[in-house]
C-alpha cells in the first residue's frame, strides 16, 4: 500500500476528497474482520450478496 504511505506523509497537502479516502482506508484497516455480518449490519443476512455487490 505504497499509495497510502505516501498519502499519509503528504496528508496536509491532500484535497478534502483525498483525505476522506485516506481516512476511510485507515478506518477499514482498523476494524476487525467479521465475515458473518453484512454491510447492512445484519448478522447472517440472507441478502448479503446483493447488498455487497449492488450496494446498500
Amino acid at each position: 500500500m505504497k499509495w497510502l504511505n505516501d498519502a499519509i506523509k503528504d496528508y496536509d497537502n491532500l484535497s478534502d476528497n483525498d483525505k476522506a479516502h485516506v481516512d476511510a482506508t485507515l478506518d477499514s484497516l482498523s476494524d476487525p474482520v467479521d465475515n458473518d455480518t453484512c454491510v447492512c449490519g445484519v448478522k447472517d443476512c440472507p441478502d448479503a450478496y446483493a447488498h455487497t455487490t449492488s450496494g446498500f
